[in-house]
């Protein structure tokens, strides 16, 4: 997480406000409701995780090296699987094709 806010800050292109005091940090790779629960994780030390969020929290978990969000996620994976919802969590995660753990929650979901 630091390094994301100290190379953005190294960016010539980054946007500050008026006053200076600010900080926009572009984060193109999730969804913004996925950061801004990563954010509270990080910030409170919880996060509610459901089908539409599962993937991109732990791909989000994985870049950042949160441990604890990592295991929660695959627990998760792990329950919903047990009850069927493979699919939900599949359609839910063709946006984070890009990611590296995309690939390790499909292998998951498909076994």
């Amino acid at each position: 997480m630091y390094q994301l806010i100290l190379n953005a800050l190294h960016k010539p292109n980054v946007r500050k406000s008026s006053v200076g005091k600010h900080l926009t940090i572009p984060v193109k790779k999730y969804d913004p409701e996925v950061f801004r629960m990563i954010i509270q994780f990080i910030h409170c030390g919880y996060a509610t995780i459901d089908d539409v969020t599962v993937t991109g929290l732990l791909c989000c978990a994985d870049q950042f090296e949160l441990r604890e969000m990592k295991q929660a996620c695959w627990k998760y994976i792990d329950t919903r699987l047990e009850c069927g919802s493979a699919e939900s969590i599949l359609r839910a995660s063709r946006s984070y094709r890009q990611h590296r753990v995309y690939e390790e929650i499909v292998d998951e979901v498909s076994d």
